[in-house]
């Protein structure tokens, strides 16, 4: 597109000084000069975004290095295993969908909910190893279906074929949700545990996800001190001003007013007489 912008075919605008006009930001456009005249590349930060310029003035060759370095040749491979889900991208967008409908009937700035994400379809005993990626069984068609359940979570993931594990798609979601401007938590909470057959029970892997909506300043957190703690006289706003209950600062005024009170109570008890 570049050349033939310049190709004489086309009119481009200039301006009073004979300078072309290009509608187009000219933050990057330093580095994609710089590879037409000496074929430099970009570092590392920025080659996402000289990539979005060369797809626009569509420059194969500056294209097929970056798409060469990282991150988008680690991301080439990233998607490669998402693509094993077909599901993945609505998967993703009903997780988004489901924390904010709750965090706005709750009024709250966060929300949580719970994803079940299992590599491998495969129900196990009690008695059995827990190791699931050791486990293999025989059964029929007929029999396939009475494994078939939904576990009691907001959005699975899963299964699939491949060397990347569970913890390669959580790393997966986290990275993807980040990407959005959400703060994402997680935490394994337990198996599905649910009765399948005879001795054959779910152990699908659940994960609570908390999304959270937007961050509290830090500086916001250092402005009033917790309910839960009264100043001293004269005591400074700085010294255990504290917003949030189990900061250091409000253990130790928390600590020191438990030790307080159980020395006074020691010493009453020892001072009174038992009857």
């Amino acid at each position: 597109m570049l050349a033939a912008m310049f190709s004489g075919r086309h009119y481009i605008p200039t301006d009073a000084e004979g300078r072309y006009f290009i509608d187009r930001d000219g933050t990057h456009f330093g580095d994609v000069l710089n590879f037409l005249r000496s074929g430099d590349l970009p570092p590392r930060e920025r080659v996402r975004a000289v990539y979005k310029e060369a797809q626009y003035y569509a420059i194969g060759p500056l294209l097929e290095q970056l798409e060469n370095m990282q991150p988008l040749k680690g991301e080439k491979v990233r998607q490669a295993f998402l693509g094993l889900m077909p599901y993945y991208k609505d998967h993703l967008e009903r997780i988004v969908e489901i924390a904010r409908l709750r965090a706005v009937q709750r009024k709250a700035r966060f929300a949580k909910l719970k994803v079940c994400v299992f590599k491998e379809e495969m129900p196990i005993t009690p008695y059995e190893c827990p190791l699931l990626n050791s486990l293999r069984f025989e059964r029929s068609e007929s029999d396939g279906q009475l494994f078939e359940h939904h576990c009691e979570v907001d959005v699975s993931f899963g299964p699939w074929e491949a060397v990347a594990d569970v913890y390669d798609l959580l790393h997966c979601l986290v990275t993807d949700l980040s990407a959005q401007g959400l703060v994402v938590d997680h935490q394994c909470i337990g198996v599905c545990d649910k009765h399948l057959i005879n001795h054959y029970y779910c152990k699908r892997p659940i994960y609570e996800f908390k999304i959270t909506w937007w961050s509290v300043p830090t500086q916001s957190r250092h402005t009033a001190l917790p309910s839960c703690v009264e100043r001293s006289p004269g005591e400074e706003d700085s010294t255990t001003a504290q917003s949030l209950c189990g900061s250091r600062p409000c253990q130790v005024v928390l600590k020191e007013s438990l030790l307080s009170f159980t020395t006074s109570f020691k010493g009453e008890i020892n001072g009174s007489k038992l009857t």
